[in-house]
């Protein structure tokens, strides 16, 4: 073929595809090709070229989520390291075809039955608690003690387009209801 189908010029700072039509600068490339945010792609190229994004003030709320965050990814690997000593939790998954090289893959878990394994593990201080509640690992009764949302489920982390934890959905092993239980938004 003698002509592009891909082109790009540094010196105007523009792609295009004669293929399927997409065309655009440095960030829409890396928006489309890597299915990323506007933000996200910003906050990509920056880290690439070691440029440091300015922030605003309004950007101080974002970084608060960080710790929940980090909550949540500690609730995914307790769930994870609680599958791997769950013979019931994995003999329930092999009779569903997953195997355990899928539920690594996956980061499956399992949140054991009883009402404060997790709460048990992570809510060591007040701050702590605070995340577990805000995340909805952990729900708040009347009488002010706090109980796991998630009993006796196998744990599937829901996951942001950066990879983050931000939730889960939990499946439950035995007959009862409600089979299944997500985070709440």
């Amino acid at each position: 073929e003698k002509t592009p189908s891909f082109t790009i010029s540094p010196s105007k700072g523009f792609y295009h595809c004669f293929g399927c039509g997409a065309h655009g600068n440095a960030l829409d490339f890396f928006m489309q090709y890597d299915h990323m945010e506007f933000v996200d792609a910003i906050e990509s190229l920056s880290a690439s070229m070691g440029i440091e994004v300015p922030r605003s003030n309004t950007d101080q709320k974002i970084s608060n989520y960080s710790e929940l965050f980090n909550t949540l990814n500690t609730a995914s690997l307790h769930y994870q390291q609680k599958l791997k000593t769950s013979k019931r939790a994995i003999n329930y998954l092999k009779t569903r075809g997953i195997d355990g090289k899928t539920a690594k893959r996956f980061e499956l878990g399992y949140a054991p039955s009883g009402w404060s394994h997790l709460f048990d593990k992570l809510g060591t201080s007040q701050n702590a608690i605070d995340y577990l509640t805000k995340t909805g690992l952990i729900i708040r009764k009347d009488n002010g003690k706090y109980y796991d949302r998630f009993r006796d489920r196998i744990m599937f982390p829901i996951r942001d387009s950066r990879g983050r934890t931000i939730g889960f959905g939990g499946r439950i092993i035995n007959d009862e209801n409600p089979k299944y239980l997500n985070s709440p938004e």
